[in-house]
């Protein structure tokens, strides 16, 4: 039976963990973050061992919030990772540093990343679409119905965040760059327009919310100049993000950096994602669970 061992991260491991125990696998977790009335003991074995032990080596999304530790742990980092592989094991975890991966693969470790999966980013952008409305809907005293919505950058989960607040009837917006997007944003019913620098007459003032998909500086000091001070800022670009929010903060709008929201709102849907990934993954390369 091949062993499995979930390190560090959100409750998104403990689904994925499940998942592939369910899968076939022998599974052992590491500085996991558990769901609340869950109670699955962690193991008792050092990263060393664990690391050493497994065939599978499920690290977080993203592997590490500060380029050196693994997210989830203290005092565990990437290069004792690197130190524990050794030929033939499969490593797999979101946004993995390119020095990384090729210090694994030149001790003969396979690396998958999650955040290059076609697969991975269409599912994730259906759990980002929805948690993403749901911190609209926390953070305002207004119905998503009826209300006017800018969306900036019309990618996976632009699209799919426009489709689902264009079915709850709100007056949805595109800001695109590329006129053949914004055509096609057009094409199922939604309004357009281009990019900030294109654009002279946006009238701004009328959107009650502005979601940012873009993770490069879009919404700078002379656009968020031009909302009205209730709008609700909502930025789901990888970190930093696109918005300034020190401009925000200083004409006095309301804006937040929302990260990882799949792991907030449907942990457990998201962590099956992954599972079902890496398991499809060992079939294809010959390795079968049992």
């Amino acid at each position: 039976m091949k062993k499995a061992v979930v390190i560090g991260g959100d409750s998104r491991q403990f689904y994925l963990a499940q998942y592939l125990e369910a899968g076939g696998l022998e599974v052992e977790m590491l500085s996991v973050q558990l769901p609340e009335n869950e109670n699955k003991q962690m193991s008792n074995s050092c990263l060393e061992e664990l690391v050493k032990n497994a065939d599978i080596i499920a690290l977080p999304i993203p592997v590490s919030q500060d380029g050196c530790h693994i997210k989830g742990m203290n005092e565990e980092t990437l290069t004792d990772v690197v130190e524990y592989v050794t030929d033939g094991k499969r490593l797999y975890g979101g946004l993995l540093p390119l020095r990384f991966v090729k210090a694994c693969e030149k001790r003969g470790c396979s690396c998958f990343d999650y955040m290059k999966s076609d697969v991975i980013a269409v599912e994730n952008a259906i759990a980002t679409a929805e948690g993403a409305i749901a911190e609209l809907i926390k953070q305002s005293n207004i119905n998503i119905h009826g209300s006017q919505v800018l969306v900036i950058g019309y990618g996976r989960c632009g699209k799919v965040l426009c489709h689902k607040l264009n079915g709850l009837n709100a007056k949805v917006t595109v800001m695109a760059r590329r006129e053949e997007v914004r055509a096609e944003a057009e094409a199922i019913g939604l309004l357009s327009l281009p990019m900030f620098s294109d654009c002279t007459d946006t009238h701004l003032g009328k959107y009650d919310f502005v979601i940012n998909t873009v993770p490069s500086q879009v919404l700078t000091w002379e656009t968020l100049g031009g909302f009205k001070q209730n709008v609700i800022i909502l930025d789901i670009a990888s970190a930093p993000g696109g918005t300034d929010f020190t401009a925000c903060k200083e004409l006095g709008l309301t804006a937040s950096l929302s990260l990882g929201i799949p792991g907030k709102y449907s942990p457990k849907t998201s962590g099956e994602i992954l599972g079902k990934q890496i398991l499809n993954h060992c079939k294809r390369a010959g390795q079968k669970p049992t």
